[in-house]
């Protein structure tokens, strides 16, 4: 290829849990490309970033902080950013992982240019394949979601008006009644839409899995929904099932 063009190419991915080990097997092959430069004596700009919570970052020209326990052992890591390329731009190599809920603005990548089409195209074969070969993230189905939160909001107003039929109206006033009848339905629908955007939380579109299980808040969440559908939604599901066969 002429010296003059270069060629870039870029590899979104998306529903992947990244963890440490993935991380660092990306940055093992930018290092590898820093010891071919500095052996050809070929100048370059190395950086490693990371982002914690907190606004916490740390930076380094070195691989060896996603191996440093008091980086990633003891934060909740949110961003990983890695960026390589020679000062004559012939190689240039860029990676992003985002923790991302939708990844709708295709923040977590791959990209890898220049003037070597041979080059540019087996550094990104190795890269995407580390991403792949990770663990995939479950894909929370809009219908399946849907369905199951509607069925929560049946057994919910069914029991609701079951439960307070004989209240509604025979409370002294009439106007508290009739508030009470339409109560119910309405937090429903507000709960229903808050349920929607938390089921989404516990399955984001890129997980970054850094640093002990207790560090992480999407986990705590997953943990947390098991006991919610233990404690409180299987027992009215159950409760509706009951009404439904002994009305048979």
């Amino acid at each position: 290829m002429n010296p003059l063009i270069r060629e870039k190419r870029k590899v979104v991915f998306s529903f992947k849990r990244i963890t440490n080990t993935t991380i660092t097997a990306l940055s093992e092959v930018i290092d590898l490309e820093v010891q071919a430069s500095s052996a050809r004596d070929i100048s370059y700009y190395l950086m490693y970033s990371v982002d914690a919570s907190g606004d916490t970052s740390f930076e380094s020209a070195s691989s060896v902080i996603f191996k440093d326990t008091e980086v990633v052992g003891n934060h909740n890591i949110h961003k990983v950013a890695m960026r390589f390329y020679t000062l004559d731009n012939s190689r240039s190599i860029e990676i992003q992982i985002v923790h991302s809920v939708k990844n709708e603005n295709s923040e977590n990548f791959i990209m890898v240019s220049g003037e070597d089409s041979t080059w540019v195209n087996g550094i990104l074969s190795r890269l995407t394949a580390l991403v792949k070969g990770s663990e995939s993230q479950l894909k929370v189905n809009s219908y399946y979601k849907g369905f199951f939160i509607l069925s929560l909001l049946v057994a919910f107003n069914i029991e609701y008006f079951r439960l307070g039929s004989k209240t509604f109206f025979h409370v002294g006033n009439q106007w508290l009644g009739e508030m009470l009848v339409f109560l119910g339905p309405a937090t429903s629908f507000v709960l229903a839409f808050k349920l929607s955007s938390y089921i989404d939380s516990l399955w984001p579109a890129v997980e970054l899995q850094t640093g002990p299980h207790h560090f992480s808040t999407t986990i705590k969440k997953r943990n947390a929904m098991k006991w919610v559908l233990a404690s409180i939604i299987v027992p009215i599901v159950l409760s509706v099932l009951y009404d439904v066969f002994k009305g048979l």
